[in-house]
């Protein structure tokens, strides 16, 4: 018995000296309230009673503005003793929602005091209600309930293509399930108008597979699609001689706090009609009274008293919600994360190293603690996926897609240095012309998007690069293609990304307006623009300072579009004579002319497109026979391809010859490549491949803005790793990376 004021005595108090303590199912008094005393940390106040499970609301109220309440004796300056001034807030209980076809009066029986013990025990017993009347027959009769209940509330998913003719039983019939489907969508409206046509058996109009396995399901249907309102009720009948159905009392309780509408489940209403209830809001009288000193005393009264008066009269509520100081912890352990942040999900938080360590410093003894030992709410990922998102839209206003990024480049061009510039260009073309759309230019179609990732580090390590090798990935950022532009790196034997770019298109035209791009910016970077050796070399023996060959898989988009690139770039040279046929000028080659000077095609690709081709091994033999420096028969080989190979091989030649550049990126003689540039080359593009899997180590499956920061992570740690060998020469393994070495590598594996 303690004694609060002239009013108020408590039958218990309980005292939490911690300000880290929490209570979720707090005890209620009748007719004297139980009061719970909190210590509250004053850098941080907080109000306890956002920790209650119980859901709190109208009748409410303060003490008025201005006014304050001093007749709370617990509230003591702790220097003083004295009692200091306080507000005092009061709220009632909201309750909880039930079905209204379940057992009311067992289900809120009156309570002060509850546990998790008491959910856990309410919860055995609704699942033991449901194995003893689970059977076979039982699961058939659910399944058939779930599709009906599908049924009415889709209806037919055709559009509508005219105006539905109802009489007026059917009119009230649709009026009544669009009400209710109303109700359940929450004010979501359709975009287009669907059929109101009738649901029948008819696979004309409305079709759904029926196996055999689904007899019993099957006459169901039929009765009550076709209304045949004997056999329902005989078969709602024997559902309730067997202890499930809809005609059984129902079990489905929820929350106050739960957006749930409807019961799930589908009973019948006062006419006969199948629907599914509206939950029901049960009443309770138990008021929460809290006192808190004004703001000026909270320093040296840091304590808030809560009074809980009354006897709940619903369910015990489930511990759905996340104390706000956990909500607080989680939300540094989101910022913790970083780059990760940006692609972050439920289930990849629960995987990441950040909250395993610290969970594991929470709980030391448990062999694998989980979020859930925190705290029960937070082993619902949903709940877990609408905080990383409060946290996702505070440290990115603008999403995670190309706003987003647009967001991050204009912070890079207004905080960093020149130097540390790594989203260079964000473009968003007209797919049918190609031109950039304006800021304020409304599109509808789908535009082409590209972002471009390059340091001008990067930039100076492609001046001195004269193998390059360009491939593209499908799988790392969700929505876009990675383009990489990559090489091996001689002297510290190391492969090297020079670009990145992200594109929604591999059209030759979008390649060839990316080779322009990363044209300018090296020229930004660099000062002098990317130059090739058939096309900037003075004579055929000068190989310094410039791109010798470009090797690449057998994509067309990617090799016309360099065709494209260097076309453009040779008719804007001063009269200038091909190095290979110097009858001709270099402003005249065509692009595929200007691949035939430049590009190989990857020979581990060749290989693998004729494993995969459909003719006898004499034949593959044959197609293998043409990757080489010099052939002995090139056209009677081809020749023999297509007699001997069939239709695959016929096919297989049309490929390579429409294509004009594969034939000669495996065959020197067919190339106009200089052979001693060809026969130093590497022949493959491993090294491109190396670069995709060493960055998807980082993520895959990312958002955009995810994925370029991962991206950016690694591309400045590779850097870092060649500018320590080039310093200090500390290499990345204990391996030299000598040419011996990899060498005896690959004999060992074949």
């Amino acid at each position: 018995n303690v004694q609060i004021n002239s009013r108020t005595i408590l039958s218990t108090l309980y005292v939490y000296d911690s300000s880290d303590a929490y209570v979720d199912l707090p005890e209620s008094g009748s007719p004297n309230p139980v009061g719970y005393l909190f210590r509250v940390d004053p850098a941080n106040w907080r109000n306890p009673m956002l920790d209650f499970a119980y859901s709190r609301g109208s009748p409410s109220g303060r003490t008025p503005v201005g006014q304050t309440d001093e007749s709370c004796t617990l509230n003591l300056d702790e220097q003083t003793r004295l009692d200091v001034p306080c507000i005092e807030r009061h709220y009632t209980c909201q309750g909880s929602k039930i079905c209204p076809n379940a057992n009311q009066i067992s289900l809120c029986r009156p309570h002060s005091t509850a546990t998790r013990a008491d959910v856990s025990a309410r919860l055995a017993l609704d699942r033991e209600t449901r194995v003893t009347s689970s059977s076979p027959r039982a699961t058939i009769f659910k399944k058939t309930a779930a599709l009906l209940s599908a049924i009415r509330r889709a209806g037919c998913t055709s559009v509508q293509h005219h105006v539905t003719a109802l009489s007026p039983s059917e009119q009230i019939a649709v009026d009544f399930v669009n009400a209710h489907n109303e109700r359940i969508r929450r004010g979501y409206q359709p975009r287009t108008p669907r059929c109101e046509g009738r649901i029948v058996l008819n696979r004309d109009h409305f079709w759904m597979a029926l196996d055999c396995s689904y007899d019993v399901l099957q006459w169901i249907l039929e009765a009550v699609l076709e209304e045949d309102e004997d056999e329902i009720t005989r078969i709602e009948h024997d559902a309730k001689c067997a202890r499930y159905g809809r005609l059984v009392e129902c079990q489905t309780v929820a929350n106050f706090s739960s957006k749930r509408v409807v019961c799930p489940f589908d009973h019948r209403d006062a006419e006969g009609r199948l629907y599914q209830p509206q939950m029901i809001k049960t009443r309770c009288a138990v008021t929460f009274r809290m006192f808190e000193p004004v703001q000026e005393y909270r320093v040296r009264s840091p304590f808030i008293l809560v009074t809980i008066r009354g006897l709940h009269t619903h369910p015990v509520p489930l511990p759905t919600r996340t104390p706000p100081r956990l909500r607080d912890c989680l939300f540094q352990l989101f910022e913790k994360t970083g780059a990760d942040l940006a692609g972050l999900t439920a289930r990849r938080f629960l995987r990441h190293p950040v909250l395993k360590s610290f969970l594991q410093e929470v709980f030391p003894r448990a062999v694998c603690p989980t979020l859930g030992d925190l705290h029960v709410s937070l082993a619902n990922r949903a709940h877990l996926r609408s905080y990383i998102d409060q946290v996702k839209a505070l440290f990115y206003p603008y999403g995670t897609g190309l706003q987003g990024v647009r967001h991050l480049k204009s912070l890079q061009d207004k905080d960093l240095p020149v130097e540390a510039k790594y989203i260079r260009r964000i473009l968003e073309l007209d797919p049918s012309t190609g031109l950039e759309y304006s800021d304020d230019e409304d599109h509808e179609h789908e535009s082409l998007k590209i972002v471009i990732c390059m340091s001008p580090s990067g930039s100076r390590r492609l001046a001195m690069a004269s193998y390059l090798q360009s491939d593209i990935a499908f799988k790392r950022v969700i929505g876009y293609q990675e383009f990489e532009l990559a090489a091996w790196d001689s002297e510290s034997h190391q492969s090297i990304t020079f670009c990145r770019a992200f594109v929604t298109s591999e059209t030759a035209e979008t390649h060839c307006r990316l080779f322009e791009e990363i044209d300018i910016i090296f020229q930004e970077d660099c000062g002098y623009e990317l130059r090739f050796y058939h096309l900037h070399a003075p004579h055929r023996d000068f190989f310094h300072g410039l791109i010798l060959l470009w090797i690449g898989d057998h994509h067309p988009g990617q090799a016309k579009g360099l065709g494209l690139f260097l076309q453009k770039k040779a008719q804007l040279l001063p009269v200038r004579l091909d190095l290979a046929h110097p009858s001709k000028l270099v402003s005249q080659l065509s692009l595929y002319e200007h691949l035939h000077r430049l590009f190989r095609a990857c020979e581990i690709h060749y290989f693998r497109n004729i494993r995969q081709c459909n003719v006898t091994e004499e034949v593959r033999n044959l197609m293998r026979s043409l990757s080489c420096l010099e052939h002995t028969d090139f056209e009677g080989t081809v020749g023999e391809i297509q007699r001997l190979g069939g239709k695959s091989g016929r096919d297989w030649v049309k490929n390579k010859v429409d294509g004009d550049f594969v034939f000669q990126g495996i065959c020197w003689e067919r190339s106009d490549i200089h052979q001693a540039i060809w026969r130093a080359a590497p022949r493959h593009t491993n090294i491109a491949e190396i670069v995709h899997h060493d960055v998807n180590e980082e993520g895959t499956k990312c958002t955009l803005v995810n994925g370029l920061q991962k991206a950016q992570h690694y591309d400045i740690m590779k850097l870092s790793t060649l500018n320590v060998h080039e310093m200090h020469g500390i290499r990345p393994s204990y391996k030299a990376g000598h040419p011996t070495e990899n060498t005896v590598q690959t004999l060992r594996r074949k």
